[in-house]
Formats: structure tokens, C-alpha cells, sequence
């Protein structure tokens, strides 16, 4: 019988920024795994994951693992450990890359499938320094930026987006694009903040709010939007909103592994106290499932596939039956899962392909006359 996969998100570093929009509640403070305590973490799990029947990986996390100044010596010894494959993206705030020099030399020397470098942009100058609460940020992602640029590598730009700062989305692709940052395709995108973490206390998006934005710019957030998990919404607009003002009111993007207890492959997230949690544990604190320190591997798994699934899955089918009925539909028993909720449904509302490009992000005659355009939907 084949073994179940098993990965564990281990929280080596302290992110040094302090985000208003991040999914954790706190921020700041400092601490770290060295490569040592990663070491004994691995070595004992490796030999728990025998008895429990899991193939184990371990994943370095934190939130800017990079910035770790052991970030190589663990990726490599991971590596030798796990076999890990190489991304052809990864994942930063820029804070190596506008420190040190020579960081992406090394980086392209470790992957050399590299091929494109994701960065944030929350707003411009202080504005951005203060959102991400730490001075010198933005200076740190316009250098980063230029090194990337200088290594070969391309870019993506993702614009967060909130009731806030949402009339500052322009300017904000205005200055990439003056900055030649923007090349190639798929280079910008928007992230809209979900009500979780830090992120709750920001003022949430309204569809009113897209009314003065140009064509361009509403695509990119309803694009954006898509990330959401709704489902038995009649029209476009109807979606629309349920994604602005709902947005995710359930917790949770991950896969189905979230809520299958059968699933071939389980993730979990280990704090760097050793507290273990289910994937996105930001949404559901109340599910610690242990301490690898002193609870046993096969102990943690079973509390996750005995309670904790069965409990998150009652609580996600709930949610999404109150948000169908909220928005009219109260035979809605066709819940689905995963990332292409939004997607599939607007797909079918529009009479394209289920699975096919989001109509919205481009100018499709289907939009004309077969749904309900936003408000303020006209070219700018």
C-alpha cells in the first residue's frame, strides 16, 4: 500500500515585517530555528513518520523564510533530506535581496530553474512602510526589484487591495510600470485582504468602491476575487458581492486535504514552539493538535484525521450554506471545494466553459447581454 504523503510547514523565522493585512494576529518579535534545531526537528520526526505510515516532508516557512541567515544551509540540507523539487517562482518581501548583494546570485546557484521572483506592493512610500509597519521596506522592494531585474529574472507584482487604499491601485501599477518593473505576462495582479489575522480590522471592499476605478484595474480585482469559496450565486453582481463583502467568511484556501481525512496527502503547519496545527490555522486557532516536543507524530495525525477534519469540514459546508441562502439560493446542497469555486460558477453563469479562462479578466462578448456588469463597468 502506498504511503500517504505528509508535509510539515515548519515556522523557522519571525517575518520582518508587520503587515496590516496579514492572516497572522501578531507581528514583530524575533526568533529563530538554526539550522541545528532544524536538524534534531527532522531526525526525530523521520523515524515517527516510520511507525505512523506517512512519507514525510519537512518545508521551511516563517513567512519570508529567506531572510534566515541559514536559508541555504537549510534548504540544502532539506533537500538532501527530502528530495525536494526546485520552484520555478518563489515568494519575498525583498529584505535579502536589498541586503545583500549577492543573495540572488547564490539563490540562481541553489534553483536554476528560477525564472520569476513575486513582490508586494501595499502602497507607495511611508504609505507602504507604514502598512507593512516597518521603515525602509519600500526602498528595500524598489532595490530588490532592480537586482531582480539585473539577474535575468522576471516579475510579479502583487497590489494589495482594501476599502482603504483602493482608489491608490493605479498609482500604484503607474509607478512598477515607470519603474520598467512590468514585463511579460502576468505580471501584476491584486490581492484583496480577507478578513482573518491582522487583516480583519481593515475596512473590506465594497463593489461601490470599483465604481471610478478604469476597466483595467476592476478586472485585475475581480480577478483577484476569485480566490473566494462561494457557491448558489445567481449573477454575476450577486457573486460580486458575496466575494467583497464575504470574502472567505469560511477560512481557508488549501486543498482538499483541508477537510478529506482520506485524502493521499495531509499538510500541516508546525509553530516554532513545536504547537502543530491544521493548514491555514489562522482561520481556526482552536485546533492545536499537539507539540511535536512532546506528543508523538502519529498522536498529531490522529487527532487531525479523527477530529479535527470531520469538525472543519461541518463547519465550511455550514458557512457556505448560510452565504447561499444569504444570496438566494436555499436548494444550494452542491457545495464544492478548492480555488475554482468562483471560477466554475461564473463560467457556467456566463455559458462558457466550467473550467475555462475567467471571462471577466478579458473583454468577452459573452459578458454582453448574459449577466448583471458591475457597477461603473464601462471602459475608463
Amino acid at each position: 500500500m502506498e504511503k500517504r504523503q505528509l508535509t510539515l510547514c515548519l515556522d523557522v523565522l519571525r517575518c520582518p515585517n508587520s503587515c496590516r493585512h496579514c492572516y497572522q494576529e501578531t507581528g514583530g518579535g524575533h526568533y529563530k530555528l538554526s539550522l541545528a534545531d532544524i536538524r534534531r526537528i527532522v531526525e526525530r520526526l523521520k523515524g515517527e513518520a516510520e511507525s505512523a505510515g506517512v512519507d514525510l516532508t519537512v518545508w521551511p516557512d516563517g513567512k519570508e523564510p529567506m531572510a534566515h541567515p541559514e536559508y541555504f544551509e537549510i534548504m540544502a540540507y532539506l533537500d538532501d533530506m527530502f528530495h525536494m523539487g526546485k520552484a520555478r517562482g518563489v515568494v519575498t518581501n525583498g529584505w535579502s535581496i536589498a541586503r545583500d548583494p549577492n543573495f540572488l546570485v547564490r539563490l540562481r546557484e541553489y534553483n536554476q530553474k528560477l525564472e520569476r521572483i513575486q513582490l508586494t506592493l501595499t502602497d507607495l512610500e511611508d504609505a507602504h512602510d507604514r502598512f507593512v509597519g516597518r521603515r525602509g521596506a519600500f526602498r528595500d522592494l524598489e532595490i530588490a526589484a532592480k537586482r531582480i531585474l539585473a539577474e535575468g529574472l522576471k516579475i510579479t507584482w502583487v497590489y494589495v487591495a482594501h476599502g482603504d487604499n483602493i482608489d491608490r491601485l493605479p498609482a500604484m501599477s503607474v509607478w512598477t510600470h515607470s519603474r520598467g518593473f512590468v514585463a511579460g505576462d502576468q505580471s501584476e495582479c491584486v490581492f484583496l485582504v480577507k478578513p482573518q489575522g491582522r487583516g480583519r480590522y481593515l475596512r473590506r471592499l465594497r463593489l461601490g468602491d470599483l465604481e471610478h476605478l478604469p476597466k483595467r484595474f476592476r478586472d485585475m480585482v475581480l480577478a483577484g476575487a476569485t480566490w473566494g469559496h462561494m457557491e448558489g450565486l445567481k449573477t454575476e453582481k450577486d457573486i460580486v458581492e458575496a466575494i467583497l463583502h464575504d470574502a472567505l467568511p469560511t477560512g481557508c484556501c488549501c486543498e482538499e486535504s483541508c477537510y478529506n481525512s482520506k485524502a493521499s496527502s495531509l499538510v500541516l503547519e508546525c509553530e516554532y514552539n513545536g504547537d502543530v496545527y491544521p493548514p491555514c490555522h489562522e482561520d481556526h486557532p482552536a485546533f492545536l493538535l499537539g507539540n511535536i516536543n512532546r506528543d508523538s507524530l502519529e498522536t498529531i495525525l490522529d487527532r487531525y484525521t479523527r477530529d479535527a477534519i470531520p469538525a472543519l469540514h461541518a463547519r465550511r459546508v455550514l458557512g457556505l450554506k448560510e452565504l447561499a441562502v444569504r444570496h438566494g439560493r436555499r436548494d444550494c446542497d452542491e457545495l464544492h471545494h478548492g480555488c475554482s469555486i468562483c471560477r466554475t460558477l461564473v463560467n457556467r453563469h456566463l455559458g462558457l466553459e466550467p473550467h475555462g479562462e475567467l471571462a471577466w479578466t478579458r473583454d468577452s462578448p459573452a459578458i454582453q447581454g448574459k449577466s448583471d456588469k458591475p457597477a461603473g463597468s464601462g471602459d475608463a
